[in-house]
């Protein structure tokens, strides 16, 4: 018709349809003549109408959206697509309360299709975030239509983002017995049992898309840090080969696989790899700290030391850089300045324990046992369940010769981890020869022993 330049007419439904399709593939330009066209032929379309707001939504134009939708709700109380728009638009303001408030009034007018409304509903609190919102609303959709299975990856999803590992990998698996075939669902169940740190089962996921989608490059690069974290580093190189035929471009998967061969002593392959990236990136900060990783391992302490500069001078809140900068100067028997670096890592990473138990050790060093409690003392705040800690504030206690805080902190020790104290104490054999810890040991022996 506009090609032409003739009046067809169309009616009502048909109109819906075309703005609808302009609407999902977002040509708002042709959405808004086909608005345009639909009120020339139809002027009191309620339908078309709520289109036209939600054309201006997505415009971002919410407060006319609303404005008009408002007229509507008393012309139509019972059609739930405006409070659904209404919904829509006050989600967007971040007004989600009232938002909700909108979307469950039109769930309460029964609309056709339920389980789909519920769905949009749920989706459009995604994508604002509001994922413990709109987990409700995927959930009500599936109890409203179980034969619809992605309502159970969305789901697991919004899981996911919440942090709810558990649920998200019995949703992932939920939807996984009824949609085997689906790779990106055996990818994110892979990528929830990493963060649940169960490694086989995250492998096995992983090998699941790889063998439904051998392009899957995200599966085969999280499949070789999995091997990585397992320690099976010539597999992970395997692995990380096979992503670069992908991704031969990628950064991380060259970094990555000179780390597998820096950790296997193969110097020669590590610095081939870390070369071929300094081709895509020479100022990359993590190519710089890997470089500088690999003089340490050397003994080329000034090297390394100008690698981490280097790439501090990129990047100066990785708590990684600095507490590797304070290992050279440490090497250096330099521990004033290895104090001072280190406590830069803490600055950025308070809850990294091996900085906290590092500055204690070179306060200690340096004969500033008292510097070494506080340390210790103020990790707690961030790590108060940290039996290594424990253990280590108990020995710097006892060599104060302030017994009484030293038997605590050894006692939190055992509750937290009994087998740890032999690790921790080698070395301190005249603690562990004490009566009153002897008798703590037994006691807590038996206890692990009953456990």
């Amino acid at each position: 018709m506009r090609r032409e330049k003739t009046r067809s007419f169309f009616d009502v439904h048909e109109f819906e349809n075309i703005i609808d399709y302009y609407l999902e593939m977002n040509r708002l330009v042709k959405a808004s003549i086909a608005v345009k066209c639909g009120l020339t032929q139809h002027p009191g379309s309620v339908s078309i109408q709520i289109r036209k707001a939600n054309l201006l939504i997505d415009k971002g134009k919410y407060q006319q959206a609303l404005n008009l939708l408002s007229r509507f709700s008393v012309i139509e109380p019972s059609n739930y697509e405006i409070f659904i728009s209404i919904g829509t638009a006050l989600n967007l303001l971040g007004e989600t309360s009232k938002a909700i408030r909108n979307f469950d009034h039109a769930l309460s007018l029964d609309p056709d299709d339920k389980d789909e409304v519920a769905s949009l509903i749920g989706f459009s609190l995604q994508e604002e975030g509001s994922f413990d919102k709109a987990v409700r609303y995927f959930k009500m959709a599936y109890e409203l239509n179980p034969s619809r299975k992605s309502y159970l990856y969305e789901m697991a999803f919004c899981y996911d983002q919440l942090g709810n590992i558990k649920e998200a990998i019995l949703s992932y698996e939920e939807f996984l017995n009824h949609r085997p075939f689906n790779d990106l669902g055996w990818y994110n169940l892979g990528v929830a049992y990493s963060r649940a740190e169960n490694l086989k089962n995250a492998l096995d996921a992983f090998d699941y898309a790889i063998a439904l989608n051998e392009s899957n490059s995200s599966a085969i690069f999280n499949k070789a840090n999995i091997l990585v974290s397992m320690k099976k580093y010539e597999t992970a190189i395997d692995t990380f080969k096979e992503f670069l035929q992908l991704e031969n471009d990628d950064l991380k998967g060259l970094l990555y696989l000179a780390e597998c061969y820096e950790n296997l002593g193969d110097e020669q392959m590590a610095l081939h790899y870390y070369s071929k990236a300094r081709k895509l990136d020479p100022e990359s900060p993590e190519l710089l700290f890997g470089m500088g990783m690999l003089e340490l391992k050397k003994d080329n302490l000034k090297d390394s030391r100008e690698y981490f500069r280097k790439a501090l001078t990129f990047d100066n809140e990785n708590p990684d850089f600095w507490y590797a900068l304070a290992k050279t100067y440490e090497l250096q028997n330099n521990k004033l300045n290895a104090i001072e670096t280190v406590l830069k890592a803490i600055h950025f990473d308070s809850y990294e324990k091996d900085y906290w138990l590092f500055a204690a050790r070179l306060y200690s060093e340096t004969g500033a046992i008292n510097e070494s409690v506080k340390a210790l003392k103020r990790s707690l705040t961030f790590l108060p369940d940290e039996p290594s800690i424990q253990y280590q504030l108990a020995i710097y206690y006892f060599l104060s010769n302030k017994s009484s805080k030293a038997y605590t902190h050894f006692e939190k020790g055992l509750k937290k981890n009994y087998d740890l104290h032999r690790k921790i104490l080698k070395g301190h054999g005249w603690i562990l020869s004490l009566k009153k810890v002897e008798g703590m040991i037994n006691k807590f022996k038996s206890k692990s022993d009953d456990f």
